[in-house]
């Protein structure tokens, strides 16, 4: 019953590969002394980065800077790259939202800058193409109402007054696509005063200065009281990034209203100076008392107060997590294709060396350096989490300092490895199970001990300028972690196995797997709704397997049952906490409870779909690739499985373990949005072990292999 779940595993992939103690920043709602006066007023310059903030070439910018409080904005709207009156809409929402931009090259080349729309008014003081951005709200099913902002304070017997350019009025404008005349007192104000577009050189610094002396002109006259936000609502047109966000005044800064020097945190991000832009909706909503005319993907915002390292330590670190993302998007390309460059010729190298050791065997050195590289290989995701201790990203050439830093890492780890095997006549399954645990643990220390910084600031991390994760494991961060950790678990339960001690195996099994399920669905750990059901039937299929039971159809529909019901159980736990503490997993059981459950459901298909035949044709080698290595599993005896017959004949607990793996993976590819970069990463690890894994065989590889249960 093996080749049964390995055949319903093919089968799906196969159709779809075809088909700190922090305080409230605004406990208190505000109110203006001069009812002609607003008591909010944000200041919108899309482009502008906390990079960007001097004493001396923006002095207004770094003086509301250093005595309130900041954080780093992740604006991401409908697109990657988000246009400046994306931004604006996107504020006006509460969500992410955008006009449309068909043509633009960004949409088939994610690295090209994208061509914005020129949004304006109407002769009626209705916003341009205001339709068009419903329509496309509806199209995508986004949870965004547009013009919510204004709605919202209509509804509390205030309003919204725009100033400046365009993109305020698109802002202010209700849920009609209208603008109002702003001749009531409002309660907030909005300006727009510039965009910041372009690389970092004397014509970007030009404009930034620009925009200091239109905030100095917007806030001169402002009451104290005045709560002055500045924001940089959109990207430069350079790729995505996280932009600024500065909070000042509100207040006697001792007052529940007033904003002390220190860090904004939001519950959506759980991150100490990270917030989205989805969130500054909500803040403004709540601290001039208003309640939502619709729902809101943020939440308000609350500060962690600056401890002794003061203002300018703060905008450092901050601008720092900034760069190191803004160099991480840039480098990412160039680093993923060598890397994919090299994973493919070690995999030729590697098959090449198989073949000439079948028929030569006396040619070990050349198979010791081929098998040596491949384990350098395969640390190289743990490597690359370790390179984000060092500065690389601020030097002349990051992707070389990057590829360095990954080398001597992967090193480090290579070493250990052939280390913990020296004298062993088993080195292959040992050396990748050393690898692979090592990566597990790198990232579960991350997480555990450095509130997952070292996962949020890789390249191979959670990338929040996308908008999708910032806590928990992401889709890369859980294939790496799911691959090291099955592989490390398979190295361990081999020996038992081999000493016929398969009870012990069983348990250690059972054992291993449940502490595996807690570190994904854990809602302080790995917070991964999709990885948990995928972790439920992979690690079901292994202690089935290793305890010597038949894997028949019922016991996989029991797994089936035990997967959905362990899943609900932690989204319902997570659920009875606080609303704003609650993940995506809690979240998503409320979404269950109300019955919209099925629209995430969808969403997920629709972006693996788009994934899989969108520009990026390689993406259709994810689910062939599925295929390919579960046939070699299920058929040991088969010429593509060949090169593994003599270590599945030699490690009996290798075939359950890659069995396991595979349908990790391909659980993982079906559940996650964007999942079909789980398979694709995975590989990074999974790929070089199995080159390690078939040199490590030799001239066994040609014998039948004895099938494990």
């Amino acid at each position: 019953m093996t080749r049964l779940l390995l055949a319903l595993v093919a089968a799906c992939a196969a159709v779809l590969g075809a088909a700190p103690a922090a305080s409230a920043t605004g406990a208190a709602a505000l109110t203006a002394p001069d009812p002609n006066q607003p008591a909010v007023v944000v200041l919108g310059a899309p482009g502008l980065s906390l990079r960007d903030l001097s004493p001396q070439e923006t002095p207004t910018l770094w003086s509301l800077a250093t005595k309130g409080a900041t954080a780093d904005l992740v604006v991401r709207g409908g697109y990657l790259q988000t246009c400046g009156v994306d931004g604006w809409l996107s504020l006006g929402a509460g969500g992410r939202v955008a006009f449309p931009r068909p043509g633009s090259p960004d949409l088939t080349d994610p690295e090209a800058a994208p061509v914005c729309p020129e949004v304006g008014l109407t002769g009626t003081g209705a916003v341009e193409g205001w339709g068009d951005a419903v329509d496309l709200v509806r199209e995508r099913k986004t949870d965004a109402t547009l013009g919510v902002l204004a709605d919202s304070l209509r509804a509390a017997g205030t309003c919204v007054e725009a100033s400046g350019g365009a993109g305020a009025s698109i802002a202010a404008a209700d849920g009609r696509g209208e603008v109002g005349d702003g001749s009531g007192g409002c309660a907030v104000r909005l300006v727009d005063v510039g965009q910041v577009d372009g690389e970092r050189d004397a014509s970007r610094q030009a404009q930034v200065r620009d925009v200091d002396t239109a905030v100095q002109e917007a806030v001169s006259g402002l009451p104290e009281e005045t709560l002055v936000v500045v924001a940089g609502l959109g990207d430069s047109g350079t790729g995505p990034a996280l932009r600024a966000l500065v909070y000042s005044g509100g207040g006697d800064p001792r007052s529940a209203a007033g904003v002390e020097p220190g860090a904004l945190s939001s519950p959506t991000t759980r991150r100490t100076g990270v917030v989205q832009l989805p969130d500054l909706t909500a803040d403004l909503l709540e601290r001039v008392g208003a309640e939502p005319a619709a729902p809101l993907a943020g939440r308000p915002l609350s500060l962690v107060r600056d401890d002794r390292g003061g203002a300018a330590e703060r905008l450092a670190d901050q601008a720092d997590v900034a760069g190191q993302l803004e160099v991480a998007d840039a480098s990412i390309p160039p680093f993923f294709r060598g890397l994919a460059a090299v994973v493919v010729v070690a995999s030729v190298l590697g098959a090449l060396a198989w073949a000439l050791l079948r028929r030569r065997p006396a040619r070990r050195p050349l198979v010791h350096v081929l098998r040596t590289a491949a384990l350098v290989l395969a640390s190289v995701p743990a490597a690359t989490y370790a390179a984000t201790l060092a500065p690389w990203w601020s030097g002349d050439h990051p992707v070389l300092a990057l590829a360095g830093w990954t080398a001597l890492g992967a090193g480090l780890l290579t070493a250990l490895a052939l280390a913990v095997t020296a004298g062993s006549t088993r080195r292959g399954l040992t050396a990748v199970g050393v690898v692979g645990g090592v990566t597990a643990l790198l990232l579960t220390a991350d997480l555990l001990l450095r509130d997952g910084a070292s996962i949020l600031l890789g390249v191979l991390g959670l990338h929040p300028w996308d908008g999708g994760r910032f806590y928990g494991f992401g889709n890369v961060p859980f294939a790496l972690f799911v691959t090291g950790a099955l592989l490390a678990v398979t190295a361990l339960l081999d020996p038992l196995l081999r000493a016929g001690r398969r009870r012990a195996a069983t348990a250690l099994a059972a054992v291993l797997g449940v502490v595996l399920l807690v570190l994904v669905a854990a809602p302080f750990v790995g917070a991964d709704g999709g990885g948990t059901l995928a972790v439920v039937p992979a690690v079901g299929y292994l202690v089935l397997a290793v305890s010597g039971a038949r894997v028949t159809l019922l016991r996989l529909l029991l797994i089936g049952v035990v997967t959905v019901g362990g899943f609900l159980a932690v989204a319902g736990l997570d659920y009875l906490r606080p609303e704003d503490e609650r993940s995506h997993l809690g979240r998503f059981f409320g979404r269950v409870l109300t019955g919209d459950a099925w629209e995430v459901v969808e969403r997920k298909l629709v972006m693996n779909l788009e994934m899989l035949l969108g520009p990026e044709r390689a993406a259709l080698l994810v689910p062939i690739g599925l295929v390919l290595v579960i046939w070699a599993l299920a058929r040991p005896g088969s010429r593509l499985a060949r090169p593994l017959a003599g270590p599945l004949e030699e490690h009996p607990a290798l075939r359950p373990g890659l069995v396991a793996l595979v349908v990790a993976l391909t659980a993982g590819f079906l559940l996650n949005d964007s999942g079909t970069g789980i398979p694709a990463v995975a590989s990074i690890i999974l790929v070089p072990s199995l080159v390690v894994l078939a040199l490590a065989g030799g001239p066994a590889a040609g014998r039948a292999a004895t099938r494990s249960p």
